[in-house]
């Protein structure tokens, strides 16, 4: 009954935010978390996962975040308890040359990543910047 109650209350949380955009600046966050309790005679399972997203976009700047943690046991074992997060940005995105950035960082327990993290920086250049189209 008590793990029940916390699935329910997990799923009743869970919720999506939306802000209203004006001319100048826009936010949106986002939160979702999901899992599943399995229980049978000889074995006993559960998995938790939490994703978080955040975004800005400003006339200049644009800059994106993901994370997500997955946590899962099974009987007595741990066999999830993952991390990953993931964050891009681009500055003057609105003229022709402009630059970008890329951050990721990953630690897992299931496929035995102990740290990773992978970055990028660099300048792009529109070919096609119009209302629609964007090379």
């Amino acid at each position: 009954m008590k793990k029940t109650l916390i699935l329910l209350s997990g799923i009743l949380i869970n919720q999506i935010c939306f802000s209203q955009f004006n001319d100048t600046t826009h936010y949106f966050i986002n939160y979702a978390s999901s899992g599943i309790i399995n229980k049978t005679n000889d074995r006993n399972a559960f998995i938790l996962t939490n994703n978080l997203r955040f975004n800005v976009n400003k006339k200049t700047l644009s800059v994106n975040s993901t994370s997500s943690w997955t946590y899962g046991r099974q009987n007595s074992g741990l066999t999830n308890n993952d991390f990953s997060s993931t964050l891009d940005f681009s500055l003057f995105k609105h003229r022709r040359f402009y630059y970008w950035g890329l951050l990721n960082y990953d630690k897992s327990y299931s496929i035995n990543i102990k740290d990773r993290l992978q970055n990028g920086l660099g300048i792009s250049d529109n070919i096609i910047n119009r209302k629609k189209p964007v090379l």
